[in-house]
């Protein structure tokens, strides 16, 4: 099984880019294809101080175990 996380606007369409992404949504997926979404994780409130680096940072800890593609 594998852990893989996507982007989405809507919970439906995989419809948003990484960079802009305000929350990723978990899934397991094994080796026929099935998946079952296991959570939902979302970045911290921006603070607009918060320089690019600092939020990519963030997204990178959300997704530590997750299967990279």
């Amino acid at each position: 099984m594998a852990k893989v996380a996507v982007t989405s606007t809507n919970g439906e369409l995989i419809d948003e880019h990484f960079g802009r992404a305000g929350e990723f949504w978990i899934y397991e997926v094994n080796e026929q294809g099935e998946y079952r979404l296991l959570e939902r994780r979302q970045l911290l409130a921006a603070n607009t101080d918060s320089a690019a680096e600092d939020l990519h940072r963030q997204k990178v800890g959300l997704l530590l175990d997750v299967k990279s593609c």
